[in-house]
């Protein structure tokens, strides 16, 4: 909690909720305590925000009465926090066309950089190995494996290609199509999605850093990520 809070464990000794969290405010609480009181259990996602900071929190918890004497005297639970799959599904939700989708998808679950999504060309796609081979930072040669999202994801973008993109790069400038995006267009394009989604601009590499921690938290092993 002190890490949520953004605060050394000592000060957060002796203080009231309240002046830590901003929302759930006191009355949003205890209008859904008789509810859980005769339920004496609750599962759902609760929102988050501290006052310390700006940002929102997601947490899906699991909470349950504790009994005594046949009345509820306290409450244990677990929760885990899923603010980056919220904000990711959010993403893609906005995504409205098929190159936006397949980019964002790109970023999100293989964790590519903007110059790597931005270098893309059909012939990095290995349709029989399911793999995605490209160029990497320092001109090192990568390959990863392609995901049934990512992988529907480039056939989407496949079938909604325009018939005036002939190059060889996978994404395509929306208002010229004959010619590939670039970094600069793949920047705007994140920033522009962001600002619908979530209220706020959000940087490239920050889709890197959620993929790197969805993989993370999936795996529990830094190697692998």
């Amino acid at each position: 909690f002190a890490e949520l809070a953004e605060l050394p464990f000592s000060d957060l000794l002796g203080r009231n909720l309240e002046s830590i969290i901003e929302e759930p405010t006191r009355e949003m609480a205890y209008r859904a305590l008789p509810r859980f009181v005769e339920r004496r259990f609750w599962q759902g996602i609760l929102r988050i925000r501290m006052r310390k900071t700006s940002g929102v929190r997601y947490f899906d918890c699991t909470l349950r009465g504790v009994v005594k004497d046949g009345k509820v005297v306290g409450v244990s639970g677990l929760a885990r926090d899923v603010r980056y799959e919220r904000e990711s599904e959010a993403l893609r939700q906005v995504a409205t066309n098929a190159r936006d989708r397949c980019a964002i998808s790109a970023m999100l679950d293989l964790g590519l950089r903007v110059s790597e999504v931005a270098g893309l060309r059909l012939s990095n796609i290995d349709w029989s190995e399911q793999v995605l081979r490209f160029q990497g930072k320092g001109g090192r040669h990568a390959e990863l494996p392609l995901s049934s999202r990512v992988r529907s994801a480039i056939e989407h973008a496949l079938r909604h290609r325009p018939p005036t993109a002939t190059h060889d790069h996978l994404l395509w400038n929306l208002r010229n199509p004959s010619k590939p995006i670039t970094r600069w267009g793949l920047w705007r394009m994140v920033r522009r999605l962001g600002l619908k989604a979530l209220g706020r601009p959000v940087h490239p590499h920050q889709l890197r850093h959620t993929c790197g921690s969805a993989l993370y938290r999936r795996y529990g092993d830094i190697a692998i990520v």
